[in-house]
């Protein structure tokens, strides 16, 4: 009797946390961009990094504005929004704002990602500009420097339901509704791959242990991001302190370590892997939790490489090394 309650309990737990998790991936999943139109010829548009590789910049045309301007892809974020200061040196119609709720909206803002492609959203959320943003604001109003002016962040939502293309190696990249699989037989796909809602979840080894982890292009040039119980069971020493970093206008410190434990994603060994944690991860922990995983990976894992994230067939690949 004793073991079928613990039998029991276990079950339950396992329901209610498998409940909860499907309810945050699913409340979390937006899909704002509702329009869209893609050429049939395949166009590759460029991608920017800031300095160090911080962030990835992509270029648009915001509405009819004439110059481009830029926006951060972070698809560990799930909603794309505007920044308010840097929206405000544009000068556009105020008659397409609104406020509900003392929450302001842009409504249907076209973005033009070529001279064929664009994608229209219902409706975007202005949120208030982070420090950095906001200087970068205020330099803009110059032009030699308005082409690096950054609009806000491209959200998950911004491709899904739909596929991107990353070239890293190239500076490249390629949003479409469908992917033509004959075309990427170089590319081998992840198992274990859970990218079809709100974030996209990878299963990746760092020596012995095994670990689910969110790819998140947001996290800039960092590899490997772990709480700070994870990064305790590694052996190194801290090598580096990174500050005077902004995470959605918190201050963030980033603690790195270089530990002998090879990192495997998919096909690929990586040593010499630094393995960073921060000092808001109070932040996310609960996110963390509930979703079962123990970190998340950057863009710098493939710097050298080409991925693709279809949100539509749920599917992860990175271009096989020669």
């Amino acid at each position: 009797m004793k073991y079928r309650i613990i039998i029991c309990l276990i079950f339950i737990s396992a329901f209610l946390s498998s409940c909860i998790s499907n309810f945050v991936r699913k409340s979390d999943t937006y899909n704002t961009f509702n329009e869209a139109s893609f050429s049939d010829n395949i166009i590759y548009n460029d991608i920017v990094f800031t300095d160090n590789n911080y962030a990835l910049l992509i270029p648009v045309f915001f509405e009819n504005y004439p110059d481009t301007v830029f926006f951060q892809l972070d698809v560990g974020t799930s909603q794309t929004v505007l920044y308010e200061n840097a929206l405000s040196v544009l000068n556009l119609n105020t008659d397409k704002v609104r406020k509900v709720k003392g929450v302001s909206y842009y409504l249907k803002p076209t973005l033009k990602l070529n001279q064929q492609d664009y994608i229209v959203a219902d409706s975007l959320i202005i949120i208030p500009s982070s420090k950095s943003t906001e200087e970068l604001a205020k330099g803009s109003q110059d032009k030699t420097k308005r082409e690096r002016l950054i609009l806000g962040t491209l959200g998950y939502d911004f491709i899904y339901p739909r596929a991107i293309i990353l070239d890293f190696q190239n500076k490249k990249y390629r949003l479409t509704e469908t992917v033509d699989y004959n075309h990427f037989h170089d590319f081998y796909f992840l198992k274990g791959v859970s990218c079809d809602k709100s974030l996209m979840t990878l299963k990746i080894k760092i020596g012995k242990k095994k670990m689910k982890v969110i790819y998140d292009s947001g996290s800039g040039a960092c590899g490997v991001v772990v709480l700070e119980k994870k990064w305790d069971k590694f052996d190194g020493e801290i090598k580096d302190t990174i500050r005077n970093l902004s995470s959605w206008g918190k201050e963030t410190i980033l603690y790195s370590k270089e530990i002998s434990d090879n990192l495997i994603i998919g096909q690929d060994t990586i040593s010499n892997v630094k393995l960073y944690k921060s000092n808001i991860e109070e932040n996310y922990k609960l996110g963390f939790y509930i979703l079962g995983v123990k970190g998340i990976i950057g863009n710098s894992l493939f710097f050298n490489k080409s991925i693709i994230v279809d949100t539509k067939n749920n599917k992860f690949g990175i271009k096989a090394s020669r």
